[in-house]
């Protein structure tokens, strides 16, 4: 999951979500006090955010199955 935070760039995020089979992942204090702000950025650009209050945000990624599906395309 270290790896998945402090990455930086979307895409590997991505890569690296689909090989730990994580299709959500949170972003709240404790990953925001041990993660720079700008991995974290990529980590929100890497998928579709489902929840976002106050200082939490959920961040779905599609499955495998959807991305070859054509379906939940993220940029």
């Amino acid at each position: 999951m270290r790896e998945l935070y402090s990455s930086g760039d979307p895409q590997h995020v991505r890569d690296v979500a689909a090989e730990l089979g994580a299709d959500l992942v949170a972003i709240g204090s404790l990953e925001r006090a041990d993660f720079e702000a700008e991995a974290l950025e990529a980590v929100v650009a890497a998928g579709e955010v489902v929840v976002a209050e106050a200082e939490a945000v959920l961040v779905r990624f599609p499955t495998p199955a959807e991305s070859s599906a054509g379906g939940a395309e993220v940029e």
